[in-house]
C-alpha cells in the first residue's frame, strides 16, 4: 500500500515528516501501519501530490517545445480559418446566384443553414474536444507536462473538424424537416 500526503498549494513539506517519508521509501520491504480511518494498513510507501488551490495560478510547465509547437500551430490555424470562411462565403454566393437564375432560394437558404450548423459545430466541437482530449492527457502520468497539452491540441482539432462536418449535417437535417436521423417525423 503507497500513503498519500496531498498538500494543497504551498503547504509546506519538510522537517520530521519528509525525513520519515524519506526513510520509508529507502527501507524496501519495511512498513508503517496506517492511523485513523486507514488504522490496520501496512504503508510501504509514501508520495507527496502537490494540489494547486482553486484560485492560484496553476505552475508553468516545462514544455517549451511545446509551447512553441502551439504557437506555431496558433500562426497556422489563423490564416486556415480564414480560408474557410472565404470558402463558405463562396459557396453561399455561388448557391445565391443559382437563386437569382432560377427564382428558387431553397439551395441558398439551405447552403445558409449548413454554414452556420458546421461553424456552430466546429466551435462547439472544439471545445468540447478540448477539454476531453486534456483529460485524456492526464492518463500520461509522468508526462502529463506534455500529454495533456497535446491532448488538447488534438482534441481541439478533432473536434473541430467533427464538430463542422456534424453540425452542417443535423442543420440540414432540421432545414429539410428530418429528425437528428434523418428521417422526416411522422411519415408513415
Amino acid at each position: 500500500m503507497i500513503g498519500l500526503e496531498i498538500k494543497s498549494g504551498a503547504s509546506p513539506y519538510g522537517g520530521s515528516q519528509k525525513a520519515f517519508d524519506t526513510a520509508l521509501n529507502a527501507s524496501g520491504a519495511n512498513t508503517v501501519s496506517g492511523v485513523g480511518q486507514n488504522a490496520g494498513l501496512k504503508i510501504r510507501r509514501a508520495q507527496v501530490i502537490r494540489v494547486p488551490q482553486p484560485d492560484a495560478p496553476l505552475p508553468a510547465t516545462k514544455t517549451g517545445a511545446l509551447d512553441s509547437f502551439a504557437e506555431g500551430l496558433s500562426a497556422v490555424s489563423k490564416p486556415l480559418v480564414v480560408i474557410g470562411a472565404a470558402q463558405d462565403a463562396l459557396n453561399l454566393r455561388d448557391q445565391a446566384q443559382q437563386s437569382l437564375q432560377t427564382g428558387n432560394w431553397n439551395n441558398t437558404g439551405q447552403e445558409a443553414v449548413r454554414i452556420t450548423g458546421g461553424w456552430t459545430g466546429a466551435w462547439a466541437g472544439a471545445g468540447a474536444g478540448s477539454e476531453i482530449g486534456a483529460g485524456l492527457g492526464f492518463l500520461g502520468g509522468p508526462f502529463a507536462e506534455v500529454t495533456v497539452p497535446a491532448g488538447y491540441l488534438i482534441g481541439g482539432l478533432v473536434g473541430s473538424v467533427g464538430g463542422y462536418f456534424f453540425g452542417s449535417y443535423e442543420a440540414q437535417n432540421l432545414y429539410n424537416g428530418r429528425d437528428a436521423f434523418g428521417d422526416i417525423p411522422n411519415s408513415q
